[in-house]
């Protein structure tokens, strides 16, 4: 996952991430996935 201001982090299996509100930037899949996704519109703070 790289970021349009070029932050970039890798992912490996059993891993996971937290993509903020508003976030611009490139998903690079090197090979087949699954994902899953959950869509929060409130602040949860």
């Amino acid at each position: 996952v790289a970021s349009q201001q070029g932050v970039a982090k890798v992912f490996g299996p059993g891993d996971a991430c937290v993509i903020p509100g508003g976030f611009t930037g490139l998903f690079e899949v090197l090979e087949p996935v699954k994902k899953h996704y959950v869509f929060i519109e409130r602040s949860l703070f």
